[in-house]
């Protein structure tokens, strides 16, 4: 019976990876829209690129990242890559590579993992001061502990 369980939940396992990983191709692509015309004209306004080049970079950048064939190859290449961790470029960091972008955050998290916990949490780890009740202010009037009576 356990190797039955350890099966299926690891076909659960891969079901589940392969329909993340359809979703993530599928849904920038459903986006209205070119990111990368959208990118370069971006880049025109600010003065970077000229206007009369952005065609023919557009051509180039799609067939660079296999945007010029049809959507089924695109996914199997997708689905290829995916599987031997072969990320591509950053569109956001261009140069770089996703797969360096990816281990620096990993080496961030892995080094000091509290680092990136905001400043309350850090200190509440302690379960016993998380899970305590706060006090109810002293009332008016009312007597100082019998330490606090000598003073």
């Amino acid at each position: 019976m356990r190797r039955s369980y350890a099966i299926g939940r690891l076909i659960q396992f891969v079901v589940v990876l392969w329909g993340a990983a359809t979703l993530n191709f599928l849904i920038p692509r459903m986006a209205p829209g070119d990111p990368i015309r959208t990118r370069l004209l971006m880049m025109s306004r600010n003065g970077s690129v000229s206007q009369q080049s952005i065609e023919e970079m557009v051509k180039a950048y799609d067939q660079e990242f296999g945007l010029d064939q049809p959507l089924p190859i695109q996914y199997v290449h997708y689905l290829w890559d995916a599987v031997h961790l072969e990320f591509g470029y950053s569109l956001s960091q261009y140069p770089a590579k996703a797969l360096t972008l990816i281990s620096a955050a990993l080496d961030l998290i892995r080094s000091d993992p509290f680092e990136l916990m905001p400043p309350r949490t850090c200190s509440s780890l302690n379960a016993r001061s998380t899970f305590e009740k706060p006090r109810p202010p002293p009332r008016s009037g009312a007597k100082p502990p019998r330490s606090l009576r000598m003073l």
